[in-house]
């Protein structure tokens, strides 16, 4: 089975992406979510002048017999403005399974038990973990490892997605729904798993985040 170079997925985590947390085959399109809300000026600025105004005109239009009518709202107030951006998100489904990726070494070496033991890094993933009296620590970067990430680009928790030539790092990874294979190897671990996963990147997006791509 020959995979193409341009559909190999690979997970990386740990300081600076250095840890291997997968390698399997992307087996869908890539769809990026990039999204931007706008809110009109007037909805922004809240003030309540524009309803005073209106409450006047609407007075004037009953004494003047619809004469005389005018109301608050400008068109000039209806502008749309940013409001905020909302983090890259993407939504992908990858194969793991036991047949060799390139780089990976001969096919010999991959086995059911393997695919599981990647499976299982990347389902741990955007899980807390269980720490003393039942406290839970949060998955992700802390508040402040995303601050100091600013100069270093290597906040703990975070993700990097090679897809290709694709590669989109400090990536929260925030669900991951595996789906294992019926068929098994003689080892009695299944020769597959798709896993479909939810990434959103660490801070919202920007023009700077597509250059990078």
């Amino acid at each position: 089975m020959r995979i193409s170079q341009g559909s190999i997925t690979e997970l990386r985590g740990g300081r600076g992406g250095r840890e291997l947390l997968g390698k399997g085959v992307l087996t869908e399109d890539l769809n990026l979510n990039l999204k931007s809300e706008f809110k009109s000026f007037s909805a922004l600025s809240g003030n309540d002048w524009q309803e005073v105004i209106s409450n006047i005109g609407m007075v004037m239009r009953d004494l003047s017999g619809g004469a005389i009518s005018f109301g608050g709202e400008f068109k000039q107030a209806t502008l749309q403005v940013w409001n905020n951006t909302s983090p890259l998100s993407l939504q992908i489904t990858v194969e793991f399974h036991r047949l060799s990726i390139p780089g990976e070494g001969d096919v010999d070496e991959v086995s059911g038990r393997n695919v599981v033991e990647a499976v299982k890094k990347i389902c741990r993933i955007p899980l807390p973990e269980e720490g003393f009296g039942g406290n839970l620590k949060p998955p992700g970067p802390s508040i402040i490892e995303g601050i100091t990430g600013l100069q270093n680009n290597s906040e703990e928790g975070s993700v990097t997605l090679r897809i290709g030539s694709f590669v989109f790092p400090l990536l929260l990874l925030v669900s991951a729904v595996p789906q294992f294979s019926m068929y098994a190897d003689s080892s009695g671990y299944p020769i597959s798993c798709k896993v479909a996963m939810n990434f959103e990147s660490l801070w919202a997006a920007t023009k700077n985040l597509v250059d990078a791509w």
